[in-house]
């Protein structure tokens, strides 16, 4: 997370009924739980998996490049949305103090598409 503070993430249904259906480790309040004491998954869990998997030169900044690409590139939602998708907040300290809106609805259409 870029801008260090709660941010809420708009879901697709269909990514909703996805999330739904992932068996729960019994216990765990987590989505995907890691393995030591907190249950929180480690930051590096994603790269490890890959790398188990095969996938040595992919990252998951490469994920948020990916989709940063995507956006910019096929489709025509403004660049502000598509830098709030992924929790970057670029606006100066003037611009924030008069736009303190995080776009949601606007993300969600992004996020749904």
């Amino acid at each position: 997370m870029k801008m260090r503070v709660a941010f809420v993430i708009p879901i697709s249904e269909d990514v909703e009924k996805l999330v739904q259906s992932i068996p729960r480790a019994e216990g765990k309040p987590y989505l995907f739980s890691g393995q030591g004491k907190t249950g929180v998954m480690r930051a590096n869990a994603i790269r490890t998996r890959l790398h188990g998997m095969g996938y040595e030169h992919i990252t998951r900044h490469g994920f948020r490049s990916s989709f940063r690409d995507w956006a910019g590139e096929c489709t025509h939602y403004p660049r502000e949305v598509c830098e709030m998708a992924l929790a970057h907040d670029e606006r100066d300290q003037t611009e924030g103090a008069y736009s303190r809106s995080d776009l949601l609805d606007k993300r969600r259409a992004l996020m749904t598409d």
